[in-house]
């Protein structure tokens, strides 16, 4: 009961599966980075956003009832259903000539995901301080 109080919004969720998005995301840029003279290599993709968009959308769309973990989901998964998945880019081009790996579109996703990550860290420490200081019967956050 106290738990669905205290953690009963979507932020803890949405925070921790993005951390966890970012940090796969992190690993498949390094991946790709570490592949660049690899010929054939398919640079790897994490497309977090649009599934959590789409979690965190509930206008208009159904969702099926599953009373079995190993039964498959029917409609959009919710926040704590979002796990990071990594795909192949479609991109044929073969950016460094050798496959489809651009260092510099590695290097500007990499920037781009460190702030991402340090700025859910920021919220959860945040989040927690709230938390904290509600606990501990002080004003602020």
């Amino acid at each position: 009961m106290l738990r669905r109080i205290l953690f009963s919004d979507k932020v803890f969720p949405v925070i921790t599966r993005s951390m966890d998005a970012y940090a796969t995301r992190q690993r498949a840029i390094a991946s790709n980075m570490a592949n660049i003279a690899t010929p054939g290599y398919q640079r790897m993709k994490v497309p977090f956003e649009d599934d959590l968009r789409d979690a965190l959308n509930t206008s208009g769309r159904m969702r099926g009832a599953r009373d079995d973990s190993a039964h498959l989901p029917l409609g959009r998964s919710t926040v704590d259903e979002l796990r990071p998945r990594i795909e192949r880019a479609d991109d044929r081009k073969l950016a460094s000539g050798v496959n489809n790996v651009d260092i510099d579109r590695e290097m500007a996703e990499l920037a781009d995901t460190n702030i991402r990550y340090q700025t859910m860290t920021h919220y959860m420490k945040t989040k927690i301080g709230m938390l904290r200081n509600s606990i501990n019967g002080r004003p602020g956050g």
